[in-house]
């Protein structure tokens, strides 16, 4: 009993410190001048994204009884987001301030 209490102890002091978290990163995004819906709603998506993941998780895990299809769905996850982040992104360049200040100022 006391190892459990010891778990789920320890599971509500990781939730704290996620709610602190995301608590002052939405903070900070919004002093900054960020939209206010759009940190919120990303917010949401992150939380609803992990909770598929882990969801699938536990149906991968319960019918397979082992974490390997668990694993290789992650490392799959990992590949696409890479390729996809390299066809986002094709090409990293440097960005002139002065030039976007300068637009900015003519219209």
């Amino acid at each position: 009993m006391q190892s459990m209490a010891g778990v789920a102890g320890f599971a509500y002091l990781i939730n704290a410190a996620a709610g602190l978290f995301s608590g002052w990163a939405t903070d900070a995004g919004i002093r900054s001048g960020r939209s206010a819906s759009v940190i919120y709603k990303g917010t949401q998506a992150l939380n609803h994204v992990a909770s598929i993941a882990a969801m699938i998780t536990g149906m991968l895990v319960d019918a397979t009884g082992s974490f390997t299809s668990a694993f290789a769905l992650a490392a799959l996850v990992n590949v696409l987001g890479l390729v996809g982040w390299m066809w986002i992104l094709p090409r990293v360049a440097l960005l002139r301030w002065d030039l976007v200040g300068a637009i900015h100022e003519v219209h």
